[in-house]
């Protein structure tokens, strides 16, 4: 991740909030919880069969996770009598260069593979539910390249201003959505621009 001469979008956590975050990543209940809560809205007690963990724990600690901005809650649904809340998220604090590196390692691939079991398992539900290319003007493309730094920065930069572009937009259309009472149309746009290993290793 790198800096961009384009103004970067709104951080979606404190510093003290992020910090939070990245600590929950390297707990099981977060990664479980948050894999589920890419497919579709959850409850405490599903999270909890799935983790076979006291629903009571998983309950706090959704709203632990809520508190810091990780997810949402809307619609309390029954569950055996009760009221249970769904929850809905993930939602993965962007980071800045500067933040990026601030971070030791450990922290940076708990990040990481956080962020691609999102976007895989996205993938995944959309290839199977047959929604992968049902807009019209869908976008999935694939490039691989062997290249100079020089090239890896210009294309650093195509992706950097592609990403500040589409935060306001999803922005300005959600709360068109909203104030219409709209439920929206379910999407996802990720960018990846990533390192392949080798081949001669």
């Amino acid at each position: 991740m790198r800096e961009s001469e384009v103004a970067s979008p709104q951080p979606l956590l404190s510093a003290r909030e992020r910090e939070h975050f990245l600590a929950g990543l390297d707990d099981r209940l977060t990664v479980r919880a948050v894999e589920m809560m890419v497919k579709r809205p959850v409850t405490p007690r599903e999270v909890a069969a799935a983790t076979e963990l006291p629903v009571d724990e998983v309950r706090r600690h959704l709203d632990e996770l809520r508190s810091i901005g990780l997810v949402v809650t809307f619609d309390a649904v029954e569950g055996d009598g009760d009221l249970e809340r769904l929850y809905r998220g993930p939602f993965i604090p962007f980071h800045d260069r500067e933040e990026w590196e601030e971070l030791d390692e450990d922290r940076r691939q708990a990040h990481l593979s956080l962020l691609a079991r999102s976007i895989k398992a996205e993938l995944d539900e959309a290839l199977e539910e047959e929604t992968l290319g049902a807009w019209p003007d869908f976008h999935l493309s694939r490039r691989p390249f062997a290249i100079d730094e020089q090239g890896l920065e210009e294309l650093s930069d195509v992706f950097d201003a592609a990403l500040y572009k589409i935060v306001p937009i999803v922005e300005a259309a959600e709360k068109r959505r909203r104030d219409r009472g709209e439920k929206g149309i379910r999407g996802s746009a990720a960018l990846m621009l990533f390192q392949l290993p080798d081949l001669d290793r």
